[in-house]
């Protein structure tokens, strides 16, 4: 389900509609997909329980977030475009309340293909 409040985060902030469109997508892109891209997997859910509540009252996602591109540049000025969408995010995404926003880590690689790849690690928050 973040997925979708992502892909909603991605698709209306400007600075990342200039940079890739909609080159963005929850797991891969399409294999045909050209220029800069950016993909998103939840690697983990923790819910968040009161002493009182049956059910979760919250979760926080674990989210790798990672950018591909042909030049060093352009994959690390979109990567910190996306970083800036995701950490001002707050309210309704999607049908998902949005609470918190935080980046825990980032690396920088060269694919098998040689492009530039930045995977950036972000937690985020959301209330039920």
């Amino acid at each position: 389900m973040i997925a979708l409040a992502i892909s909603d985060i991605l698709s209306t902030d400007q600075d990342v509609q200039e940079r890739i469109g909609d080159n963005h997508a929850p797991l891969a892109v399409p294999i045909d997909t050209e220029g800069t891209h950016v993909t998103y997997t939840t690697t983990s859910l923790e819910p968040a329980y009161t002493k009182a509540s049956l059910h979760a009252v919250g979760d926080t996602y674990t989210v790798d977030i990672e950018t591909v591109a042909d030049s060093y540049a352009d994959c690390v000025v979109t990567a910190h475009s996306v970083r800036l969408a995701l950490e001002k995010s707050r309210g309704e995404f999607n049908g998902l309340n949005v609470v918190r926003v935080t980046l825990q880590g980032s690396s920088n690689f060269i694919t098998d293909d040689s492009k530039y790849l930045n995977k950036q690690i972000f937690s985020i928050t959301i209330k039920h």
